[in-house]
């Protein structure tokens, strides 16, 4: 499958010719093959500068915050005397957990993007988009890496994450949304609005190695990659300037340098600038068509040639473009058309007097530290036991030295001068007292790294107290109101990021390709098309159905509500949705809903109730009709009984009167026979005197035959003798 290419320009009336049209570009190529003006690389310096001098002490103080989570939280100066002291250093790392517990509310409470189109009338979600917006996500754990960029949030107050195209893995591309880290960024210094809604350009500072800047650009002196006047070093100084590094500062000081592991600075600038555009009506359509200056010029002369009227208005757009900067600009680039920066933010609290952000950590620095001090100052006084100074008149020690390295120890003796304790020959070392209220004083310390950063008891899951259940989450939604600012600018991100991934998405990933679509259990594949008539869609930013706590939520009011549900009688379609806001497992739900899909739904209760008084009305026509030809036979049947009954009766008639009709005739059949019977004797004995001469005749004519024969046979002549 081809690379799918971005759309360049926008879109031309009907008057531009066919060979004047914008062809298929490449917005990954140079611009136009020239460079920007002469002046446009000396103005980007001049932004970073200012980026970095306003961001300065904020770097600083995120370092320092990236520290004590990690456990760091002990100054260098600090320690080192404690370790000359022989005291102990001790961490217990309390920041740690709390910002892995805010970090925990987001993965538990995350959030889904959805896009619905803009057109006239009611519109329901895009559905293809938006799960083909899930299917990114999904592809390139966009969510984990999400996270991460929120744990930066809370850590050092900023976020940041870049959405690309990457061609290395898929030869179609393959949307990616990688974490970035805050401290490669830098932003702009006039910029004060949450999420640097309001920044005009934004830089990244990266390390790379030599030999992989120069497959980036084979074409540029090496020389020319490195951006030395881009380094931080003002934010490193803590750092020991290592002589050894020196041939990899600068990539021309030694021919023999290791490109595999020498490093150099690249930076890319993304920015925007105002172009002026014309919004035209065409004249075929009435609809309006935005034209950039150069086109515009074009339609202004065609359509003055064919004496066509030019409405026109001009309008200020802006334009976002992207460069990569070494010692010189190395390639510049139009970026995404919609959807801002590449780079999007997430913000904490502002501080106003600085102009940066500003997370949790912040705040849990000092009482961290004060903890962790009075810890070892406790643990001190256990292990030294000290027993304060004393007066001691100078022959009271056999030796004072020793006396005055032994004294503090409750496990060593002490050797005093004779007569020194008055008479007594030994006496115990008395107790040191335990400084009365540092126990409280370390407890309101540790107490104060919570109280500071607003997270309590309840969200830790620490709260060991007798209370009833609403209490205790009612002082997690308390807990939860503290927080909201960074949740709130988690979602303001999400819709910013969504309106990017939507443009890559329609034009770069649109090209017919399959993705995958719903759970994994009900997963199929479709291919990506984007519809041509909407290009406008509002991003719709809600909460997951399947995360932890919103299924919790929701199942919780759920089982409130099952005597009512029950009551209603819903269709199991419906039950199988409220299934899905329960803790069962996904396969469980998943193989239920194949049952029901293939079980044949129910009818709806009031079709039941029509289907049967119309059964009912049918079965009482049905009885009326039965009655009607129940009727009609016993009828036919009287009328055909009636019928038998004379038939039989003149049937009886005519037998009777056919029988004395019979008797009638064999009556007079016996007066024929007897007048008849000296007839009969009469012709029996003529018919005797003919067959006897009849048997006569045969015998004389048998006889005549005979002699004939007898005569022939004579007449034949005798065959002659051999």
């Amino acid at each position: 499958m081809a690379r799918k290419r971005p759309k360049t320009g926008s879109p031309k009336p009907n008057l531009l010719a066919d060979d004047e049209k914008d062809m298929p570009g490449d917005k990954f190529a140079q611009t136009s093959g020239e460079d920007p003006p002469s002046d446009q690389f000396g103005q980007m310096q001049q932004w970073f500068r200012r980026a970095r001098d306003k961001s300065y002490k904020w770097r600083t103080e995120a370092r320092e915050c990236y520290d004590f989570v990690a456990g760091a939280q002990w100054d260098e100066e600090d320690s080192q005397k404690l370790e000359l002291q022989n005291r102990p250093c001790l961490t217990f790392n309390r920041v740690g957990s709390v910002v892995s517990s805010v970090a925990g509310l987001e993965i538990s409470n995350r959030q889904e993007v959805r896009f619905i189109p803009r057109q006239i009338g009611q519109s329901g979600v895009n559905e293809l988009l938006t799960e083909a917006g899930k299917w990114v996500r999904d592809e390139c754990n966009a969510e984990d890496e999400e996270s991460d960029a929120f744990t930066d949030l809370i850590v050092c107050g900023l976020g940041v994450t870049e959405t690309r195209i990457d061609y290395d893995t898929d030869p179609d591309g393959k949307l990616i949304i990688d974490r970035v880290d805050p401290l490669e960024m830098y932003w702009d210094s006039s910029s004060s609005k949450r999420n640097m809604g309001d920044a005009r350009h934004v830089f990244r500072i990266k390390q790379v190695g030599i030999e992989q800047a120069m497959e980036m650009f084979p074409d540029i002196n090496p020389n020319d990659l490195d951006a030395v006047w881009a380094k931080d070093v003002e934010s490193d100084v803590s750092d020991p300037h290592d002589a050894t590094l020196a041939p990899y500062y600068k990539i021309d000081q030694s021919p023999d340098i290791d490109k595999r592991t020498a490093l150099i600075t690249l930076v890319e600038c993304q920015w925007w600038e105002h172009v002026t555009k014309h919004r035209v009506a065409d004249p075929i359509t009435g609809k309006a068509t935005v034209l950039d200056k150069e086109d515009f010029l074009k339609y202004s002369q065609r359509a003055k040639a064919l004496s066509i009227p030019v409405v026109s208005a001009p309008m200020k757009t802006r334009r976002y473009q992207r460069s990569i900067l070494g010692s010189k600009i190395l390639k510049t680039w139009d970026g995404p058309e919609k959807g801002g920066f590449t780079y999007k933010f997430m913000t904490g609290k502002r501080d106003r007097n600085k102009g940066t952000w500003y997370g949790l950590v912040r705040a849990m620095l000092d009482p961290q530290r004060w903890a962790n001090k009075w810890l070892s100052q406790v643990m001190f006084i256990i292990n030294s036991n000290a027993k304060g100074g004393l007066f001691a008149e100078a022959d009271a020690f056999e030796n004072p030295q020793e006396a005055e390295a032994t004294y503090s120890s409750p496990d060593s003796i002490t050797i005093l001068s004779p007569g020194a304790l008055q008479g007594e020959k030994i006496k115990e070392k008395s107790q040191a007292q335990f400084p009365a209220g540092i126990d409280h004083l370390m407890q309101f310390a540790i107490s104060s790294i919570r109280d500071v950063s607003g997270v309590n008891l309840e969200l830790l899951g620490m709260a060991n107290k007798d209370q009833a259940g609403i209490l205790e989450h009612q002082r997690k939604q308390a807990g939860m109101t503290i927080l909201a600012g960074f949740f709130d600018a988690l979602r303001q991100y999400r819709k910013e990021q969504g309106q990017l991934m939507l443009y890559y998405i329609t034009n770069f990933l649109s090209d017919g390709r399959l993705i995958r679509i719903g759970g994994e259990q009900e997963a199929k594949y479709v291919p990506l098309v984007h519809e041509k008539g909407l290009v406008e869609y509002d991003v719709i930013v809600d909460e997951t159905p399947t995360s932890p706590n919103q299924k919790e939520q929701a199942w919780g009011a759920i089982t409130q509500m099952l005597p009512f549900i029950a009551k209603l009688g819903l269709p199991p379609p419906v039950l199988l949705e409220i299934l899905k806001y329960s803790p069962l497992p996904t396969a469980l739900i998943s193989d239920v809903d194949e049952i029901i899909k293939k079980t044949p739904p129910p009818p709806n209760p009031e079709m039941l109730k029509a289907q049967s008084a119309a059964q009912t009305e049918q079965m009482k026509a049905q009885a009326e009709m039965v009655t009607a030809q129940a009727q009609a036979q016993s009828h036919q049947a009287d009328a055909q009984a009636e019928i038998t009954r004379a038939a039989a009766d003149a049937r009886n008639t005519k037998a009777q009167e056919f029988a004395t009709y019979a008797q009638g005739i064999k009556s007079l059949a016996d007066a024929q026979t007897e007048m008849a019977e000296p007839h009969f004797n009469a012709i029996d004995m003529l018919l005797k005197a003919l067959d006897q001469a009849h048997g006569h005749q045969l015998a004389m004519d048998q006889q005549e035959f005979d002699q004939n024969l007898a005569q022939k046979q004579a007449e034949q002549p005798q065959p002659a003798a051999e």
